[in-house]
C-alpha cells in the first residue's frame, strides 16, 4: 500500500483498501464471495466517544495556548522594538537610532506567520467543537445531510457519463482517436470552399 493509501486517504477508503489487502493475503476468503462485498460495503468503525471529546479538546485548547503564546511573543518583540521616549532635555542633533530593514522585515513576516497559525489553530478547534466534527467521517455526514444525498456514492450514471468522455478527449489527444485526420480533413473542405468561391467570382 502506498503512503496515501495507509495515511491521507480518507477513512472510508482506507478500511476498504485495508479489507482488501487483507482479504488477499488471505486464501479462505476466495471461497465466500458475497461475505467479501457484505464487509466491504460496510460502514467504517467509528471512533469512541471519549477519544472524539479527547480530539476535540486537543485541537480546541491548543489553539488557545498556542494563541496566547503567540500573542505574548508578539508583545515583548514591539516592546524591544519601540523607540526610547526623549527625556526632557535632549539635543536636536542627535544621530536616529540604526535600524536593521531586512531583519525587521523577517521577524515581521516569521511573527505574522505564527500569529495567522494559531488563530487557524484556533478557529478548526472552535469549528470542530461547535459541529460536532470528530474525523473526516463526521464532515461527510454533515455534507450528506446538507446535500440530501450520498454525495461519495460513486458508481453513478453521471460519473460513467464523464470518464467515458475524459477517455476520449485523451485519446484525442493521444491521436488514437483521428484528431489528426479529422483536422486534416476539415482543412481540406475549407480549401475547397475556398477553391468553389474562387472560380465562382
Amino acid at each position: 500500500m502506498s503512503l496515501w493509501d495507509t495515511y491521507f486517504a480518507p477513512g472510508d477508503l482506507r478500511r476498504r483498501n485495508q479489507i482488501e489487502a487483507h482479504a488477499a493475503l488471505s486464501t479462505a476468503q476466495h471461497a465466500s464471495t458475497s461475505n467479501n462485498n457484505d464487509r466491504l460495503n460496510a460502514p467504517p468503525q467509528r471512533i469512541s466517544s471519549a477519544y472524539r471529546q479527547r480530539r476535540q479538546d486537543v485541537l480546541l485548547y491548543g489553539g488557545i495556548l498556542f494563541t496566547f503564546l503567540s500573542m505574548l511573543i508578539t508583545r515583548r518583540s514591539l516592546q524591544r522594538k519601540k523607540v526610547p521616549f526623549p527625556e526632557t532635555f535632549q539635543t536636536s542633533n542627535a544621530p536616529p537610532p540604526k535600524t536593521e530593514g531586512a531583519l525587521d522585515a523577517a521577524e515581521a513576516l516569521g511573527l505574522a506567520t505564527l500569529n495567522t497559525c494559531s488563530i487557524a489553530m484556533l478557529a478548526a478547534g472552535a469549528g470542530m467543537k461547535w459541529f460536532d466534527i470528530a474525523d473526516v467521517e463526521d464532515l461527510r455526514d454533515v455534507v450528506r445531510k446538507g446535500v440530501g444525498f450520498d454525495v461519495y456514492g460513486g458508481d453513478s450514471e453521471a460519473d460513467r457519463e464523464v470518464e467515458g468522455w475524459i477517455a476520449d478527449v485523451l485519446s484525442r489527444k493521444d491521436g488514437e482517436g483521428g484528431l489528426k485526420e479529422s483536422i486534416a480533413s476539415k482543412l481540406k473542405e475549407l480549401e475547397e470552399l475556398d477553391r468553389k468561391k474562387g472560380l465562382k467570382r
